[in-house]
C-alpha cells in the first residue's frame, strides 16, 4: 500500500506541469522535487515492507496437526 502511495506522488510530480498544477510549463520546480524524492523513498519502503513480510510468511514453522 506504501508503495502505491509512492507511485502516485511520483506521478503527480512528473505530470503536475501537463496537469497546469506545476509552476511554469517546461520547468521542474523544489516542489516537484520534494513530492518526487517523497514518493521514491515511499516505493522503496514499500517494496522492503513487502519484502520483510513475505520472508517472515516463508519461514514460520508449519503448524501440527
Amino acid at each position: 500500500m506504501v508503495a502505491v502511495v509512492g507511485v502516485v506522488a511520483v506521478l503527480v510530480a512528473v505530470l503536475a506541469d501537463p496537469l497546469g498544477i506545476g509552476a511554469k510549463e517546461g520547468t521542474f520546480g523544489w516542489k516537484q522535487l520534494v513530492l518526487l524524492g517523497i514518493g521514491l523513498f515511499a516505493i522503496i519502503w514499500g517494496a522492503v515492507m513487502a519484502r520483510i513480510d513475505s520472508d517472515s510468511e516463508s519461514e514460520s514453522p508449519p503448524a501440527e496437526e
